[in-house]
């Protein structure tokens, strides 16, 4: 009864803690956003003084014959009402494809090409027409140079008081928005200081109920596998397979076909639960988790994230929808915050997506947030697939296969980045793959099986010259 009672008391105590850490990450890293929102404010007010300024002159700009202010302003904006106008075509000849790749329509993907075509024509038509009609504008309302001479003292006088008032404007915004902002971190930081006064309270009452594993990992070991296996009847996918991976390791994975390379990640994220054996995770906030004892939606909560080896997108939303759907584990606010988007909830989807517009920016996937995967190349979608793993903050990220079917530029470049993000995202990187020289380039340490049964552990060198890997795997010598 006592053991009952403990297990209830950790389990509260556990999601307590949770909630309460969520609330202060969202605090601390909404004091940024908070301050950007209010620049981003004085930006616009400012755009828009600028704004009504422009229409104000913008008879005087077309006769004077500033055409590069004109085209920049006026072409642009009535470019960007034929971009929203085509991208609602886009959208909806999308939803028609998979309509009808649902009903499988006969030759549907070739009227889908066809339809698509029809709309950049129409696209490109609409730019060249607009562009004619605005250089006939500018020809129709051309002046003599006397005329010209008085329109552009009257022009520069007019931008001259301008600028002064927008200065002035300036100024006013930048004092009331800093008087505003010290207000806001005053309340802030009591906030923080009272949600770190709880956490430390509980954090105590945790301890003295919850349970304590007598397992000690070796210093610096993020993940450690110790006799695992995997049984489906009688065939052994995994046999008895024990290593560790230690903090900041690119980890590789290798073996031939039906090896069990993916059973085992299967296994360490729980998809499978292990027929025998143990898996050991030093999770995001260092503390010994034993991942047998977690649901597999639970994984990732704890820093482990993965792909798999076919791109698993959902379709229909953007790309910048897929950044947010990835971040789930870090969306904390009830059913009664997105129902009724409260404060919190608006505070956590604020901060969730200019952390997806963080990773787009940082894997050049930003000219593509605002479409859907659909017809994209397929290492741009290996890559969208990447940024997923990022969204969720992983200690560790495990890769299945990240350079099948990309070319040997698309692989180099793979190559490049996973370093990249090892270095930039402070991550362990544990990958399974078959293209030996992006594994040999790449990782510092290196696990070769065959049959789900261990055949050697070491540097690329190593694996290299060791006879077992070389007959089991590379066909010896």
């Amino acid at each position: 009864m006592a053991k009952v009672f403990n297990e209830l008391c950790e389990f509260y105590y556990v999601d307590k803690l949770e909630k309460l850490e969520n609330d202060l990450k969202i605090e601390q890293e909404y004091r940024e956003i908070y301050r950007q929102k209010k620049n981003d404010r004085i930006l616009k007010k400012l755009h828009h003084f600028d704004l009504r300024f422009s229409h104000k002159v913008f008879p005087m700009e077309i006769k004077l014959g500033n055409v590069e202010n004109f085209y920049n302003q006026e072409y642009r904006s009535a470019y960007k009402k034929i971009y929203f106008k085509i991208m609602l075509l886009k959208k909806a000849e999308t939803q028609k494809y998979f309509r009808q790749s649902k009903k499988q329509v006969p030759n549907f993907e070739q009227l889908h090409l066809e339809r698509w075509k029809l709309i950049n024509d129409k696209e490109k038509d609409l730019a060249d027409r607009l562009k004619v009609h605005y250089d006939k504008l500018i020809v129709k309302n051309s002046l003599d140079e006397n005329q010209k001479k008085d329109l552009q003292k009257q022009y520069d006088l007019l931008n001259k008081n301008h600028l002064l008032k927008r200065d002035k404007l300036k100024n006013k915004l930048e004092s009331k928005t800093a008087a505003k902002l010290e207000t806001y971190l005053k309340k802030s930081d009591k906030k923080i200081a009272r949600l770190q006064q709880k956490i430390a309270l509980n954090h105590t009452k945790l301890n003295n109920v919850k349970k304590v594993y007598d397992k000690v990992l070796d210093d610096g070991v993020v993940l450690e596998l110790n006799q695992v296996s995997m049984h489906f009847g009688g065939l052994k996918a995994v046999d008895q397979l024990s290593f560790k991976v230690y903090d900041g390791d690119i980890f590789g994975l290798i073996g031939p076909n039906g090896a069990g390379k993916t059973t085992v990640f299967n296994c360490i994220t729980q998809f499978y639960k292990m027929t025998s054996g143990e898996a050991w995770f030093n999770n995001n906030e260092n503390v010994l988790v034993k991942l047998n004892d977690l649901k597999v939606y639970n994984v990732i909560k704890h820093g482990i994230a993965r792909t798999f080896q076919n791109v698993e997108l959902a379709w229909e939303l953007s790309i910048l929808d897929n950044l947010k759907v990835a971040a789930h584990s870090l969306y904390k606010s009830s059913l009664f915050d997105q129902f009724f988007h409260t404060r919190k909830y608006l505070k956590e989807e604020e901060i969730i997506t200019k952390k997806a517009l963080d990773v787009l920016d940082y894997l050049d996937l930003s000219a593509y947030k605002d479409v859907p995967p659909l017809g994209l190349p397929y290492g741009i979608l290996k890559r969208i697939e990447l940024a997923r793993t990022l969204m969720s903050n992983p200690k560790l990220i495990i890769l299945d296969e990240p350079a099948a079917g990309l070319n040997d530029k698309e692989t180099a470049e793979l190559s490049e980045l996973i370093i990249k993000i090892k270095n930039d995202y402070h991550a362990t990187i544990f990958l399974v793959e078959h293209d030996m020289g992006l594994v040999m380039n790449i990782c510092n340490r290196i696990c070769a099986i065959s049959f789900g049964k261990l055949l050697a552990i070491g540097t690329p060198e190593e694996i290299q010259n060791n006879k077992n890997v070389q007959e089991a795997y590379l066909g010896g010598e």
